[in-house]
């Protein structure tokens, strides 16, 4: 119950300082409730990605991006945070995005290289990416290593949910 409790708390700050384009506060709200930074929950490292991108810390958000496909393999995440990274990321920066969610997820392989291929990159190609079907399962640990690192916190564990 308490558990529920930090959650729904921990939720209600960090959507406040979203709505406030608060970007400090959204990550003191992560550091204090790491539960809510899940793949569970992927809506939250998302849009602290895009409060990132929106305060020009593009470096960050895209930190924040590998941090989900490290840690986040479904298929709907993965194609999803691609997509996303793509609206702020320069090819060469997308590239290693590509090549991460490749090693991660080799059954997404034929996927992720239709995707490269729709967004106009040349890396499917030179991977020689392949598979096919979903290799589902999501993790539940905290995907975003920048939250870790600006909070002076633990180091990037989080719990699962």
């Amino acid at each position: 119950m308490v558990a529920v409790l930090d959650g729904n708390e921990g939720q209600e700050r960090f959507d406040a300082a979203v709505a406030a384009a608060d970007l400090d506060g959204a990550i003191a709200a992560l550091a204090a409730f790491p539960t809510i930074l899940t793949c569970d929950r992927i809506n939250n490292p998302w849009r602290l990605a895009e409060l990132q991108a929106r305060a020009d810390r593009k470096a960050d958000a895209l930190a924040t991006y590998d941090g989900i496909l490290r840690v986040c393999h479904q298929e709907d995440f993965v194609v999803a945070t691609i997509y996303k990274a793509n609206e702020i990321a320069e090819p060469a920066e997308l590239d290693p995005l590509f090549a991460l969610a490749r090693a991660q997820n080799p059954g997404l392989g034929a996927r992720i290289a239709a995707l490269e291929t729709e967004l106009g990159r040349g890396a499917a190609a030179a991977s020689g990416g392949s598979g096919g079907g979903s290799a589902g399962g999501s993790g539940g640990g905290a995907p975003a290593p920048r939250v870790a690192a600006a909070s002076t916190g633990s180091g990037g564990g989080g719990s699962a949910s």
